[in-house]
This record gives C-alpha cells, sequence and structure tokens, in this order.
C-alpha cells in the first residue's frame, strides 16, 4: 500500500507519503476498519439521478473511473 494525499485540489497536486512497512500495515487495517464501520451503517443503490437516497442509502457509480491524477501520480 502506498499513501498519497491530495495537497492541492486547484493544481492537483499529489504526494506520497514515506512510511515504513509496519505503518504501512497499521493504516491499510485502519482504513479498511473505517471503511467497513461506515458502509456496514448504508445500503449501496446504484446511481439514478431520479431517485432520492434515503438517510441510510449511498449512492454507487457503477464504471466510473478515478481521474488520472489519482490513479498514476508522478510524486
Amino acid at each position: 500500500m502506498n499513501l498519497f494525499a491530495i495537497v492541492q485540489e486547484k493544481d492537483r497536486e499529489v504526494k506520497r507519503i514515506r512510511t515504513n512497512q509496519s505503518l504501512q500495515s497499521q493504516l491499510e487495517t485502519e482504513f479498511h476498519r473505517q471503511r467497513d464501520l461506515f458502509l456496514d451503517n448504508y445500503d449501496i443503490v446504484d446511481f439514478d439521478p431520479r431517485y432520492k437516497l434515503d438517510d441510510d442509502e449511498l449512492f454507487n457509480i457503477p464504471g466510473y473511473e478515478l481521474p488520472d491524477f489519482i490513479m498514476d501520480p508522478k510524486n
């Protein structure tokens, strides 16, 4: 796992934050724990612009691809 941060959204500057293997493992475990905690409280619904989400729902956007600056950071 690599840790990256967007430090200037306007310029889309992405920086790699160097970590050792132990910290990487701890961060990965914590991020997965938080993701699971968050998603366990919601039902996932495929995006439909006509649909109004309930408080316990989140949209999923099938086929959405992250922007290149996130998928291929240069730093």
